[in-house]
């Protein structure tokens, strides 16, 4: 019994150190990001806990000024998808919420792709469920 206890331990210590090399803490000035080591995408550590429509969520993240920057803008669809290949069968928000990032909701998170032709509509991910949809709700 001890010896499967030291093996299951091992594969916890294994796995906690490859999570925190995934992404990178802000220090100083920009305590308030985190980068993906893989991506090199900068993130908001604790983005707002406020519904957006998709062009609220556009007009937020062109006028936001954080980490010593001001050309922000969502994550492609692309991108939402593999920053959340990491999460497993652990529902998204919860992920990141033990691995660097704070505040994430339960809800749904745009991208900036549209996926119609008139632009009115985009692409997410729920953070929930980890699964990608779109629309234009609130």
């Amino acid at each position: 019994m001890k010896k499967k206890y030291c093996i299951l331990a091992m594969v916890l210590i294994n796995t906690v150190s490859f999570a925190k090399n995934l992404f990178i803490q802000g220090t100083g000035s920009q305590s308030a990001c985190v980068t993906d080591a893989k991506s090199h995408l900068m993130l908001v550590k604790s983005p707002p806990a406020i519904k957006y429509n998709w062009g609220n969520a556009n007009k937020y993240v062109k006028e936001l000024k954080l980490c010593g920057f001001s050309n922000w803008r969502l994550p492609t669809k692309e991108e939402q998808i593999e920053l959340q290949q990491n999460t497993g069968s652990y529902a998204a928000f919860a992920w990141f919420n033990t691995h660097g990032f704070d505040n994430i909701q339960t809800d749904f998170y745009w991208s900036g792709d549209s996926y119609s032709k008139d632009n009115n509509d985009a692409w997410g991910i729920y953070m929930y469920s980890s699964k990608e949809g779109g629309g234009n709700f609130v």
